[in-house]
């Protein structure tokens, strides 16, 4: 399995453009850096909080820059 192909399956959708799924994993992930313990486990983490916060409206540059973290329509 390579990596656009786990974006697809943490997101459960098999159908998801590579494109989108490239996305997500550039600019919501810390990929391909390295990470401190197990890699897997870290951008499993990553793309869960990506999913989330996508599914609460935020956008991917939202997501790499932080604001995701506030809350909707705060400065």
């Amino acid at each position: 399995m390579n990596a656009i192909e786990y974006v697809k399956r943490i997101f459960e959708e098999p159908d998801m453009h590579d494109e989108f799924a490239g996305a997500i994993l550039w600019g919501c992930t810390g990929f391909p850096s390295f990470w401190h313990g197990n890699p897997i486990r870290c951008l499993t983490k990553q793309l869960r909080h990506a999913k989330r916060s996508l599914n609460r409206g935020f956008s991917i540059d939202e997501i790499y820059s932080g604001s995701d973290k506030l809350k909707k329509g705060e400065p």
